[in-house]
């Protein structure tokens, strides 16, 4: 089928079966992290505070890790970077099982989880390339997100029923142990079949950057997207964040109802990833990314009761 033309390739469907299973765990942690906290505070400031924690070291390390995704063995960087996630994973279920964990810990795990994942999604990024080439990268691509989002379906549903049975501390050490399968399909990976990963050692870090940017502010195709992006991260997607103020104290919900609200939002997102994966075409995709912008900026607004 040429909706599943990547799957030709070996590396890859060891790749996309570990990591169907590891980001259904993340999603499963954020979830219980997200429930967590609230539990913990009921303060929608400290719900932001975790949040930013995640998300900052994104903005601050992104273009660094981008680099030094191009300066080293990239399957090589991501075994380390799923390692260090896994720890982090596994110190998150010791604190939450023995319920000695506090929302300052909360804080400072995710700062680092935060700064693991700066650099681990251009490194996953780039290293679909390794394993398709120019052929299959739109496709790969595609499928990829197909599992993110997917995962953002099923993750939330499973955390929501465990949280609300087991408690948050079994949501973390299920995503501990998902990491395994993700770090044997790199394990297990024939590197002579990987494509040859041209390394980045011309130019200084600094440099590199400054050209990266130059070279993207000057490309339209590149800039409008980048630019879209960071709108719609700014003002739509932090509702994400205070799902669990909306659903406890709005509509008096559980664990098991953020769950529920979390997959659904996942849904709509899954749908576009296939969408996307059986498109034969790129053009006027960017047309279609303004339109979806503009429905999510008019989507109704939900009343409690």
């Amino acid at each position: 089928m040429q909706v599943l033309r990547s799957f030709r390739h070996y590396n890859f469907r060891l790749y996309f079966a570990g990591q169907a299973a590891s980001l259904i765990g993340i999603w499963m942690q954020g979830t219980a992290v997200s429930w967590l906290t609230w539990r913990l505070t009921h303060s929608p400031k400290w719900l932001g505070a975790v949040g930013f924690a995640v998300q900052v070291p994104i903005l601050i390390f992104g273009l660094f890790a981008g680099v030094v995704a191009d300066r080293v063995t990239r399957r090589r960087l991501i075994i380390f970077i799923q390692v260090l996630a896994m720890a982090q994973a596994v110190l998150m279920a010791v604190l939450a099982l023995l319920n000695v964990i506090t929302v300052e810990a909360i804080f400072l795990l995710s700062l680092f989880l935060g700064t693991v994942f700066a650099f681990d999604y251009p490194a996953r990024q780039s290293f679909l390339m390794d394993m398709v080439g120019t052929e299959d990268i739109t496709n790969a691509v595609a499928l990829n997100s197909s599992i993110v989002h997917g995962a953002r379906v099923l993750g939330p549903v499973v955390a929501g029923f465990i949280v609300a049975m087991y408690g948050e501390g079994i949501c973390f050490a299920v995503n501990a142990a998902s990491f395994l399968f993700v770090l044997l399909g790199l394990v297990l990976m024939r590197k002579s079949e990987l494509n040859p990963q041209p390394l980045e050692l011309n130019h200084s870090v600094g440099k590199s950057i400054t050209e990266a940017l130059k070279f993207v502010w000057s490309e339209k195709s590149l800039k409008q997207p980048l630019l879209l992006l960071g709108v719609f991260s700014l003002s739509i997607m932090p509702y994400i964040t205070l799902m669990p103020q909306i659903v406890g104290t709005r509509f008096g919900g559980t664990a098991r109802e953020l769950g529920f609200t979390m997959g659904a939002a996942g849904f709509g997102a899954l749908l576009g990833a296939i969408a996307l994966a059986i498109r034969k075409q790129q053009s006027g995709l960017l047309e279609l990314v303004k339109i979806s912008l503009g429905i999510s900026a008019v989507s109704p607004k939900a009343k409690g009761p």
